[in-house]
């Protein structure tokens, strides 16, 4: 491994990388929750009430983490720097992206536990809510651009695909 020395990269390629990272943590709960309703014997559409802990606990927990997820993302990008190169402004949207979309994917599949363990629809229905809404915050330039304070200077480089990111 190189020491002090950088790995070049051009805005495609992070862009490629931000998509991956966005499918990769998108999979879990999306394939835990289609197995989960495919192994499932019966699925219980009106609640029994039976002292099930988790008909509190999983409606908390994804709207926490929904509102949650919006709040430590927009904190993390007023750390944000204006006199920071364009490398590190990215490096620092990346973290907060990644925190944002594991705060909705951990209530995910605590949803698509909850429903393993009892089969109630309502939780498969949180998860899969929580699920489209990642979805909805598919990495893409023009979401970079809008979120990330760049200046002009800095999206003209960055919408430049090959400009090598300094």
């Amino acid at each position: 491994m190189r020491e002090g020395k950088q790995q070049k990269i051009t805005p495609k390629q992070y862009m490629r990388l931000q998509r991956l990272l966005h499918l990769f943590l998108l999979a879990a709960p999306s394939t835990l929750g289609l197995l989960a309703y495919y192994q499932s014997e019966g699925i219980q559409v009106n609640f029994s009430g039976s002292g099930d802990v988790f008909i509190f606990i999983v409606p908390v927990m994804a709207l926490a983490c929904y509102f949650g997820s919006m709040y430590v993302f927009r904190q993390q990008l007023r750390k944000v720097l204006e006199g920071e190169s364009l490398r590190l402004k990215l490096a620092r949207y990346q973290s907060a992206n990644i925190i944002r979309y594991a705060f909705l994917e951990g209530s995910a599949l605590l949803a698509v536990l909850a429903f393993m363990q009892n089969s109630y629809l309502l939780y498969l229905l949180i998860a899969l809510l929580l699920v489209i809404y990642l979805i909805h915050l598919r990495p893409t330039k023009e979401r970079l651009l809008n979120e990330l304070p760049l200046t002009s200077e800095e999206k003209r480089r960055f919408a430049n695909e090959n400009h090598i990111l300094e």
